[in-house]
């Protein structure tokens, strides 16, 4: 069959896709070279095999034929088959099989076939189950138009499972089905899991419940698989009491037929903390089989890799605990069995003296009946083997290959990605991504078939390159990408496939021992630019004696590259890894030498263009060295001449005079240890010299080697700025042949940089520093380092606490003490007082009080208890590291018992006591009035405002709740006196529980009124969750202790992570719940859709939603930040379209206005409609029109004689203005005119009667007459 009329696609749709595959291939060559979103990724390349751009297809499930060669797709009312070596840009060329619509019972309308279940059947087989259907269909895959009844009832239900199994040569049909979507007449009647010999009716299994008040409700299947005798089966399970999830993986054993209904277990399944299945996926190799599973939460995925062996362990020890009735569960959450008894709880069996295997508890080999469906109570729990964040994970494939398994993994953003996941210990997400339908899901069903897989969306299928190895350019690239399909061909030069690469080391891309091509060692590694030798080359791998090859050496100078050639003897070729070149003129690159060069080896083969291998290579000028060490370093044959400050070849002499003082061995070399100033107390406490301008020094550099010069060359010392261009020499004198003498003259005169700041010293000889560490000093001068210059107390304190600036007070002013003063030792001048803070304390606290100015004194004994406040002293506190003690007294101030304001005095010895005067001191008992609010939730978060009067008081303030602290939200120094905010912290209960607000002030407690801790609140439903994308749609959000939290806000984003939107939520209250304080409902406006993904006007369409990941802000709670999947996504629609009127509307009893999709995504309550300022009452909403009731006068809001008011539609945040409204009679309608004419016409004719009349009145008249 093929595809009817409306899926027809024109010309300009293949330009479209064609279009699309370059910009996707441009795409990939952009970001392999470049990164996305700065990680060096590789898109791969793909191919769309089948694409509607009218997004009917609504594809959900697909399989592939074992030979690889055809796909096999289920959407809406078809299946598909495609030929995997074609791509369908037309689909009308696609070979396909309508299912529906179908009539129901009675005729009067069809409805839509959605295939929900695909079970491979052999290799020539599928089974489907439409659910229109009442029976399943056996397909054949060569022609899947033809078919045979399968099985009935059918399998009618999305979120179930189902596969084939054989066993004693029967096959077996093993289903899952969850609760709250039982449906009649199909094979999901009820809950739980079962299964079908040879496809009849009759059911085995264990007894599961169908009550309706169960607890613990099984949600969704995920995966059913089998493994040898063992039936699995994937779920994800949620608590109506608290809506948490978790997920767990349930066993059948069928090794005995009659034992198998009474094997059943499960248990928890965890990855890290996650515990939302998302996808699951197994693979067998070498006599093991690995199960991985991907878990999301919150928007970020996880994924973890079990060892089935392990899965098998976890659950039999759940079985043991129930064979020795150690099992503990919470009855009636997880009560889903029919039974007389509860298993696991009888008497405990003893397993003493059994030897049994995991398979004699998994199989229940002895049969016993106790101890059958066994709902475990330990998890298994398996560390992260790959982490992805802000990615929800769809989709799941798994490739084993040499003992490694990568997992394919297609996400909510339609993209595929890589990741090592086994072994454990070397998993890891792959620099690699690939496409399928950019911004559209990826579907559970993917295929891998030699080096490429298949994958889709419910309108995309595309084919997909997993082993694009040509891509990566060079050999580093090659093995960076860890794919595990490629690897370097040594020969080709090129990253290839296994295949691809013949005759030819072939080296592995993946793995520990992935190393590129290279020259392991070159002998000698250091060369003299004159010297004339061989070089040999120790290679990484082994290449073939018969090969040509040619050596070629380059060095990068200046973003240049110098190029010098060598050929390769035919005969030094020792082995296959030793390989011996001359070397090249190296005259091109002498210039640019600085003492050394690097120089890259490069290996090439008469069988490519392109180096197989490179290393690495020192090559080496004597005359460019410049100090004695680096040029008399052993691997150099060098020499150097201390008198002239210049390095040679170590053949050569420095001249005749200087023979005997050549420096041949770096041990040889003059080198600098260590300096010693004099006089001794200019060094601070990390050895820095500190120097006055004023004053001459001598500074001694020991060290070794200082060679007598003779009069032929000179030492000096010079002094460099650390940061700053300058530098000043100073005169130096050898003492003998480990001392030398620096002679630092004053410096009056000025120094080339600012003072006080640091630089260093070191010792040239010939203008040449010698080798050995420098010497940090610091210049300075005594007024530059008080402030303000008047500044006296800090000049004399620089006595006690930095006697290396030797510094004295002179008439005035800051100077250096090795001047003459005649008035040494005059007082300094009183104390000023700048500031004071705190300036108040609590009447009984000891409160630290900071005063600050200048002239406080110049050392601890005058500023002892210097300060008081009124009568009550202030103990002056000392801290060891303080060196501004003439510029600010800590003191701690005594209670003074009463209410009173008093002055702030400082009284320094020897001065007159100075009062501050701007402001006065106050003791005084703060209050607390009030807080808002007065509750919150156990987890804290809650900014909590307190109210009262002198809430400012003290130095500290902290404020408790209960016994705990609640942190302050302002900054202390700027709490108000009358307001303070604080933030509460997680407070552990789970009853509401009432404590007292606090404030302490300095070490006094102030109580206040009490605060409620509330259990914290519960989100069960959204309602509704589909908006269109101009947002502000009315969601009505329920649960328990909504109204807990006081500013609830509601955060949104999008499938891509990088939008996120917040938005306040307004609390309400119904009635009916009027019994408790904190239960309501909660309102907020859908968020505007933003996403970096832009939708063209002209496709979209209502059938294609986009989503925003929802979540809210609660203080600080975090269970409702990552709700469960179904009831925090919001479907986005595009906005409605709203027509605009053509004529002034004048119907005053209904208006309606007309568009399309209006109803998508909005009801009649979220539709406003104004004439002017008085509203329009909206009594309809349709697909395509709304009819509201408007004012039946002019609003009262017009201007005098306005006679057209302006109409506007408010849909959410959406708002348009349609037309004009008109009252009044300013414009006579056509009726109004049509009147006017008959009345006109009507009188003119009487008008006209009645002059006849009169006319032959007269006549006649006169006619009597004569």
């Amino acid at each position: 069959m093929r595809i009817d009329c409306d899926f027809f696609c024109n010309s300009i749709k293949n330009r479209e896709t064609s279009n699309m595959n370059i910009l996707l291939g441009l795409l990939a060559i952009i970001v392999s070279e470049r990164g996305l979103q700065g990680a060096h990724v590789h898109i791969a390349s793909s191919t769309i095999l089948m694409k509607d751009i009218f997004k009917n297809l609504s594809l959900n499930h697909m399989f592939m034929a074992e030979n690889g060669t055809s796909l096999y797709l289920t959407g809406k009312n078809y299946i598909y088959h495609l030929d995997t070596a074609n791509h369908f840009l037309d689909l009308s060329e696609i070979d396909k099989v309508k299912t529906g619509p179908n009539d129901v019972v009675n005729g009067e309308y069809k409805i839509d076939d959605i295939t929900n279940i695909v079970i491979p059947y052999g290799p020539d087989e599928v089974i489907t189950c439409g659910s229109s259907y009442r029976f399943c269909h056996i397909r054949y895959l060569r022609n899947i138009s033809d078919w045979t009844k399968g099985f009935e009832p059918s399998i009618n239900n999305s979120a179930a499972v189902a596969f084939v199994a054989e066993f004693d040569n029967k096959t077996y049909v093993f289903v899952g089905c969850p609760h709250e979507n039982n449906q009649l007449n199909t094979r999901c009647d009820r809950f739980g899991i079962f299964w079908f010999e040879d496809f009849e009716t009759r059911r085995y299994g264990p007894r599961f419940t169908t009550a309706g008040d169960i607890l613990l409700i099984t949600e969704t299947y995920v995966k059913g698989l089998a493994i040898d005798n063992h039936r699995l089966f994937f779920s994800i399970q949620r608590n109506k009491t608290d809506n948490s999830t978790l997920s767990r993986v349930a066993n059948v054993c069928q090794k005995y037929t009659d034992s198998a209904p009474r094997s059943y277990v499960d248990m928890q399944l965890k990855c890290g903390d996650f515990n939302y299945l998302q996808a699951v996926e197994k693979t067998c190799y070498t006599e093991k089989c690995l199960i991985v599973a991907t878990f999301t939460h919150g928007g970020h995925s996880v994924v973890c890799a079990y060892l089935f062996s392990e899965i098998k362990s976890s659950l039999a020890v759940n079985i043991k605990r129930c064979y020795n009735t150690t099992l503990q569960l919470p009855s009636g959450v997880y009560d889903y069995f029919n039974y007389w008894k509860r298993p696991c709880t009888g008497h405990p069996l003893n397993l003493s003296g059994i030897n049994a295997t995991d398979d004699f508890f998994l199989c229940n080999e002895e049969g016993y009946v106790t101890f059958s469906n066994v709902i475990g109570d330990t998890a298994l729990q398996m560390n992260v083997s790959v982490r992805l964040n802000h990615t929800v994970v769809t989709a799941l494939a798994l490739v084993s290959v040499r003992g490694r398994v990568l997992a394919l993994l297609g996400t909510a953003q339609g993209e595929i990605i890589k990741a090592l996941v086994f072994p454990r210990e070397e998993a890891e997400v792959l620099p690699w991504k690939a496409v399928v339908d950019s911004g559209h899901a990826v579907l559970p069903d993917m295929f891998v078939h030699g080096y490429t897989m298949y994958a889709f969306s419910e309108n995309v299928v595309r084919k997909i390159e997993l082993a694009d190895c040509s891509k990566f350019s060079t050999c580093d690239k090659c093995m960076a990408s860890r794919e595990l399909f490629c690897g370097w061909c040594l020969l080709d030069n090129r990253c290839t496939t296994t295949i691809e690469c013949s005759n030819s080391e072939w080296i592995l891309a993946e793995g520990l021992a992935r190393v590129c091509p290279h020259i392991n060692q070159t002998s000698p590694n250091a060369i003299r630019t004159d010297e004339s030798t061989e070089l040999t080359l120790t290679l990484s791998h082994n290449m073939s004696i018969g090969l040509e090859l040619r050596c070629q050496f380059e060095s990068l100078v200046d973003n240049k590259t110098i190029l010098m050639n060598s050929s390769v003897p035919g005969v030094a070729r020792g082995d296959e890894v030793t390989v011996t070149c001359s070397l090249p003129d190296w005259t091109k690159l002498e210039h640019y030498i600085e003492g050394t060069a690097s120089v890259s080896v490069l290996l090439f083969t008469n069988v490519s263009s392109v180096a197989v291998m490179r290393g690495e290579l020192t090559v080496f000028q004597c005359e460019t060295f410049t100090r004695c060490r680096k040029c008399s370093f052993s691997r150099w044959t060098c020499a150097w001449c201390p008198l002239q400050g210049r390095c040679i070849k170590e053949n050569n002499s420095c001249n005749g005079n200087e023979s005997s003082v050549e420096i041949r061995e770096r041990s040889s070399c003059p080198h600098v240890t260590d300096y010693t100033v004099s006089p001794q107390n200019v060094l601070n406490g990390h050895g820095d010299a500190h120097l006055a301008i004023e004053e001459s020094y001598n500074i001694t550099v020991k060290g070794v080697n200082f060679i007598e010069t003779n009069g032929s060359a000179n030492y000096q010392c010079s002094v460099k700025h650390s940061e700053k261009n300058g530098e000043e020499k100073f005169a130096a004198t050898r003492m003998n042949d480990s001392e030398i003498m620096c002679h630092i003259t004053n410096l009056k005169g000025g120094m080339p940089w600012n003072l006080d700041s640091a630089s260093s010293l070191h010792v040239d000889l010939q203008s040449k520093q010698l080798d050995g560490p420098s010497f940090k000093v610091v210049f300075y001068q005594c007024g530059s380092l008080i402030y303000p210059p008047t500044n006296c107390g800090q000049c004399e304190s620089f006595k006690y606490y930095q006697p290396y600036l030797r510094c004295q007070w002179c008439n005035g002013k800051c100077i250096y003490a090795g001047e003459p003063c005649a008035a040494a030792g005059t007082m300094c001048p009183d104390p000023v007082i700048t500031k004071v803070y705190p300036l108040s304390s609590h009447i009984n606290a000891i409160t630290p009080i900071t005063v600050e100015g200048y002239n406080l004194g110049s050392h601890p004994n005058e500023t002892l208890n210097a300060v008081s406040v009124g009568n009550i002293s202030c103990d002056t506190m000392y801290n060891a590291n303080v060196v501004n003690i003439s510029t600010r007294i800590t003191c701690k101030l005594g209670p003074s018992e009463r209410e009173t304001t008093e002055n702030v005095i400082v009284n320094i010895s020897g001065h007159n006591p100075v009062v501050y005067e701007k402001y006065s001191f106050n003791f005084q008992i703060p209050r607390i009035t009030r807080i808002f609010p007065n509750y919150g939730p156990f987890s804290g978060g809650t900014n909590v405002t307190i109210y009262g009067e002198h809430l400012d008081t003290g130095w500290e303030r902290t404020i408790q709740i209960g016994e705990q602290l609640c942190g302050l939200v302002t900054v202390p120094a700027f709490i108000k006196p009358n307001m303070a905010e604080c933030r509460t912290v997680k407070f552990n209960s789970t009853t509401q529980t009432n404590a007292t607000v606090s404030m302490v002030f300095d070490n006094q407690a102030v109580e206040g009124v009490n605060f409620t801790y509330v259990p914290d609140p519960v989100v069960w439903n959204i309602q509704p969750r589909k908006s269109f994308e101009s947002g502000g749609r009315v969601l009505t959000v329920t649960g328990l202790n909504l109204l807990s939290v006081q500013t609830p806000k509601l955060k949104a984003q999008t499938s891509d992570g990088m939008t996120s939107v917040e938005m306040s939520c307004i609390r309400g209250k119904p009635d009916d719940l009027a019994d408790s304080k904190f239960n309501g409902y909660l309102t907020c406006r859908s968020p505007i859709f933003s996403s970096r993904e832009s939708r063209p006007r002209a496709n979209r369409s209502s059938e294609v939603p986009r989503s925003m990941e929802v979540s809210f802000t609660m203080d600080d709670v975090d269970s409702v930040k990552n709700l469960p999947a179904n009831i925090s996504v919001i479907r986005y629609y595009p906005d409605p379209t709203i027509d605009n009127f053509t004529e002034t509307q004048r119907n005053f009893q209904v208006l309606i206005i007309k568009g399309d999709h209006l109803n998508v995504a909005a009801s009649a309550e979220d539709v406003q409609v104004f004439v002017d300022c008085e509203e329009c009452n909206v009594t309809t909403l349709e697909h395509n029109r709304i009819i509201c009731n408007p004012p039946t006068s002019a609003p009262k809001c017009n201007v005098a004689g306005q006679t057209l008011f302006t109409i506007k539609v408010r849909i959410g945040f959406l708002e348009r203005e349609v037309g004009k409204m008109g009252y009044g009679s300013s414009e006579p309608n056509t009726d109004c005119k049509n009147i006017q004419l008959i009345g006109g016409l009507v009188g003119a004719g009487m008008i006209f009667v009645f002059v006849l009349s009169v006319i032959a009145f007269y006549f006649k008249s006169k006619n009597r007459v004569f």
